[in-house]
């Protein structure tokens, strides 16, 4: 009898990869429609759900605006999602944002990060 060992390789692609160029206007970003939806298809998951000892993943809740400005300020936010802090790849686990999301999220905070 024959055994078989496969390996699968895990690769992480952004949508680029996997789909194609997109159109991404960015020219109308706003937090509501833009900016928020991908926090929570992308970001959620791990920032917004306190950990047994009342901590966020990370330190950080992302449902809190106070916290996230503290991380536009800082600038993390930006280097997180553009993959530039080594070991902080965020969304963590997961592939990276297309370049038209992070487009919109560096719009958004270029343009002073405001909640409307």
């Amino acid at each position: 009898m024959s055994s078989f060992l496969i390996l699968i390789s895990c690769t992480y692609h952004n949508e680029e990869d996997l789909y194609g160029p997109q159109i991404c206007d960015t020219s109308n970003v706003s937090y509501n429609l833009d900016v928020k939806p991908i926090f929570v298809e992308s970001c959620y998951g791990c920032h917004s759900k306190p950990l047994q000892d009342g901590t966020y993943d990370g330190n950080f809740n992302i449902t809190d605006t106070a916290q996230i400005q503290i991380r536009v300020k800082n600038d993390k936010l930006r280097k997180y999602i553009n993959w530039e802090v080594p070991n902080f790849y965020m969304p963590k686990d997961a592939p990276k944002l297309s370049d038209c999301r992070i487009r919109a999220i560096e719009t958004w905070i270029n343009r002073g990060a405001h909640y409307n």
